[in-house]
C-alpha cells in the first residue's frame, strides 16, 4: 500500500468517472479488510464530510459551515501532470 501514489488525472471527465466507479459491496468490504488501517481518498472524503455535517449541526457548539477540499482535486493542484484546477468547475 505504501508504494501506491495518487492518480494523475488529466481532465475533469476522468476525475468524475473515477468518482463514479461501481464496486460490489462484498468486494469493497474485502478491500477495506486488507487495507490494514490505510485510508484512501474516498475514506478521507467520507470522514471530512461527516466532520462538516457535525460542524453545521450546531449540537456541541454554534453551527459553522466549513469547506471540504477533495483529496484528489487538491493533489491535482500540486501534480504538474494533472488538469488545471480552474477546469474542475467549468461547464
Amino acid at each position: 500500500m505504501l508504494a501506491f501514489q495518487c492518480p494523475s488525472i488529466e481532465n475533469p471527465t476522468k476525475l468524475w468517472s473515477m468518482r463514479n466507479q461501481f464496486m460490489h459491496p462484498r468486494d469493497r468490504l474485502t478491500l477495506l479488510r486488507h487495507q490494514q488501517g490505510v485510508v484512501a481518498d474516498d475514506g478521507i472524503r467520507f470522514h471530512l464530510h461527516s466532520i462538516a455535517a457535525e460542524c453545521e449541526s450546531g449540537v456541541e457548539f454554534p453551527p459553522k459551515r466549513i469547506v471540504i477540499l477533495d483529496p484528489v482535486v487538491s493533489h491535482a493542484w500540486l501534480d504538474m501532470d494533472s488538469f488545471d484546477c480552474t477546469d474542475c468547475h467549468s461547464p
